[in-house]
């Protein structure tokens, strides 16, 4: 029993440090405003996202499991960013977007999948993957398994580090301005493009197919309210 609770601790503060780097990457709130949920694995907890891997409940609750209890890192629920991610963040933006993850993100990204992979079947990982890439859209390309996935020389990220920079100031600048949701969306769209811009600018016609590749089909993601709890 004690070693179930320790185990049990260890995975909530995995979670808490996951969802820390997040706000420290997006901004407070992150990409959903003030409350709004992450990306990554926070994604399965989004109701069209259920759908679109058709995962059964007993997954869910599964995946439900390894996160915080409610007020442990951030609300589960809440629309994304503006709502919808702003539009166009259902699929491979043109090109491809948000902050790359701070020291140490990818390492609870890793071990926070691993468990996923022991709940969701090869499929539906993989399309997971795809979809946490096109909700974070041009913004991945600063993830280190990303650029490993596409030979990002160190040249290209030097190149790179400017403009990821300028693209969390302007997402940092955004949470302060009272915005409308579309207004919001309309605002995080110009953004993502200016970023986008400069990554397919930076990127191999080789790496840009392989960019495409892995973000898979084109997903709408849907203005949604937060998931039973």
């Amino acid at each position: 029993m004690a070693r179930q609770i320790i185990q049990r601790l260890a995975t909530v503060g995995l979670w808490v440090a996951v969802l820390a780097a997040t706000a420290m990457a997006q901004g407070v709130g992150g990409r959903g405003g003030p409350g709004g949920p992450a990306g990554g694995p926070m994604l399965l907890m989004r109701q069209d996202v259920q759908q679109e891997l058709t995962m059964t409940q007993a997954q869910i609750q599964a995946v439900r499991e390894l996160l915080p209890p409610p007020g442990r890192g951030g609300d589960r629920g809440g629309p994304p960013p503006g709502g919808d991610r702003g539009g166009d963040r259902g699929g491979p933006p043109p090109g491809g977007g948000h902050d790359g993850p701070p020291a140490g993100g990818d390492n609870h990204r890793q071990h926070i999948e691993q468990q996923l992979r022991q709940i969701l079947n090869q499929t539906q990982f993989t399309r997971y993957q795809q979809l946490a890439l096109q909700f974070d859209g041009p913004k991945a390309l600063g993830r280190p398994d990303v650029q490993q996935r596409l030979e990002v020389t160190d040249a290209q990220k030097n190149q790179m580090r400017p403009a990821l920079e300028a693209h969390k100031q302007a997402m940092q600048a955004l949470r302060d301005r009272q915005l409308t949701p579309d207004e919001r969306d309309q605002a995080i769209r110009e953004i993502d493009n200016r970023l986008n811009q400069a990554m397919m600018g930076i990127l191999t016609n080789a790496q840009k197919q392989e960019w495409q590749r892995i973000l898979g089909a084109r997903f709408q993601f849907q203005r949604q309210g937060p998931p039973p709890r």
